[in-house]
C-alpha cells in the first residue's frame, strides 16, 4: 500500500493531542500477538513535517511499507541502535547480519542519501524488515500491519550522549548542512564555542515547538509522548534504555512477544549476548550508525565504537549545578502536565522497572 500524501494544515492543528482507545492489553506491550492486516482503520494523513538539514520524514512517502513491517522510532541517543541489534538478534536468529546495520536498518529520513536508492534496497530485502527514524510517530502515516518500536531513556543521558557525539555530528553537518550555516545540533542556534553548561542549559530550556529541532527536552518528550498516547494500540510498544540495562534477556523475551517470533528464555540468554554493550562496542564497525560512508571525513579512523562510549547513565551530575537540577525537575513537571503527567514523566526517566520519587533534584 502506497503511502499517502500529507494534508498541509497549521502547526497548532498538527500538534494537538489525539484521543487513544483502550484495548484488554498491558500498557507497554507485553503478550500480544503481532496485528493482523486489516483495512487500515489505524492510519492517520495529517502528519506533522520534521524537516532539517539532517532529517526529512516526509521521505516515507518513498516507501511501500509491508504487512510485518517493523518501525524504530526514538529520540537520538535513546537507544535506536540497542533496539535494530536486538530486533536483528530476533529476526536472523543470531548474531550475523547480512550487511551493515545501517543498510539492513537504515535511518530512512537521514538526507545523505537519495531516498529512491535507500527505497529500492528496502524493496528489495526478502526478509522481514525494522526500519530507523528519529521521528516521532505524529510525523509518520501510521498503518496497522506495521508495528512501531518506541524506545525512551532518561532525557538527561540522551542530552549528555549527543554532546558526546558532536563531533560526528559536526562530519554529518560538513556534508549535508547548507552552505555557510554555522554548525549546531538541530534545534539550537549559537555562535562560537560552547561550554557543555551551556548546551545544557540551552537544551533544558529550548524550542517547545517538536518541528524546531531535536536538540531539547521539550522535543524529547513530546517524541515520547506520541508512543504514550497510542500505547495501548495493538500494534505500538513501549521500551527503555533502562529496562535493556536492567534485565536485556527480559526485554528480548518481551520484545519477541511483541512481534510475534517465538523463542524461550534459553534461546533468548544466548541471543542477549549478543547486545551487551561489549559485544556491540566489538562489532560497532558493522553496527554503528556512523558508518555511513561519505559522512566521515577521509581522514577520520573508521573505528565507531566510541559510539557506544560506556552506555552509563548519570553522567550529566557532573555537568549540571544545583541550580540545573531543580530547574530540571520544575521543567520536566512543566511540560509533563502537557503531555502525559506525572506516570508519564516516571517512564521516560526510569522505564518500567524503577520507581524512586520524584525526578530532578540531582537524582540519577
Amino acid at each position: 500500500m502506497a503511502a499517502a500524501q500529507p494534508r498541509t494544515q497549521p502547526a497548532e492543528t498538527m500538534l494537538s493531542r489525539r484521543s487513544v482507545v483502550p484495548i484488554a492489553s498491558d500498557e507497554m506491550g507485553n503478550n500480544r500477538p503481532p496485528p493482523a492486516p486489516s483495512s487500515g482503520q489505524f492510519r492517520t494523513d495529517d502528519r506533522v513535517a520534521y524537516r532539517s538539514w539532517m532529517s526529512d520524514n516526509l521521505r516515507w512517502d518513498s516507501l511501500t511499507l509491508r504487512d510485518g513491517d517493523i518501525v524504530i522510532s526514538a529520540p537520538p541517543k535513546c537507544g535506536t541502535t540497542w533496539t535494530q541489534r536486538l530486533i536483528s538478534l530476533l529476526i536472523f536468529d543470531g548474531p550475523q547480519l547480512p550487511a551493515p546495520m545501517h543498510l539492513v536498518s537504515p535511518w530512512l529520513d537521514l538526507t545523505a542519501r537519495p531516498v529512491q536508492e535507500v527505497a529500492a534496497a528496502l524493496d528489495a530485502q526478502p526478509h522481514r524488515r525494522f526500519i530507523k527514524t528519529h521521528t516521532p510517530l505524529d510525523g509518520l502515516v501510521l498503518e496497522d500491519r506495521v508495528t512501531y518500536i518506541g524506545v525512551g531513556r532518561d532525557p538527561r543521558d540522551a542530552a549528555v550522549s549527543m554532546l558526546m557525539d558532536q563531533h560526528r555530528m559536526r562530519a554529518l553537518h560538513e556534508v549535508l548542512g547548507p552552505p555557510g550555516e554555522r554548525f549546531a545540533p538541530p534545534g539550537l542556534d549559537f555562535d562560537g564555542e560552547f561550554s557543555p553548561l551551556d548546551v545544557m542549559r540551552r537544551w533544558l530550556e529550548g524550542p517547545n515547538v517538536p518541528t524546531e529541532g531535536v536538540a531539547s527536552l521539550a522535543t524529547i518528550l513530546h517524541h515520547f509522548a506520541t508512543f504514550w498516547d497510542r500505547r495501548r494500540q495493538p500494534n505500538v510498544a513501549m521500551f527503555h534504555y533502562a529496562d535493556y540495562r536492567a534485565d536485556l534477556v527480559g526485554e528480548l523475551l518481551r520484545l519477541g512477544s511483541v512481534l510475534g517470533i517465538e523463542l524461550g528464555p534459553d534461546r533468548a540468554a544466548e541471543l542477549a549476548e549478543h547486545a551487551t554493550l561489549d559485544a556491540m562496542r566489538a562489532h560497532a564497525d558493522a553496527l554503528a550508525p556512523a558508518a555511513t560512508p561519505g559522512v566521515l571525513p577521509g581522514h577520520q579512523p573508521r573505528t565507531e565504537a566510541p559510539f557506544f562510549r560506556a552506555g552509563g547513565r548519570g553522567q550529566w551530575h557532573d555537568i549540571f549545578t544545583a541550580a540545573e537540577h531543580r530547574r530540571y525537575g520544575e521543567r520536566a513537571a512543566e511540560l509533563a502536565g502537557n503531555l502525559g503527567g506525572p506516570e508519564f514523566l516516571d517512564w521516560a526517566h526510569r522505564g518500567r522497572g524503577d520507581r524512586r520519587g520524584p525526578v530532578g533534584r540531582g537524582e540519577s
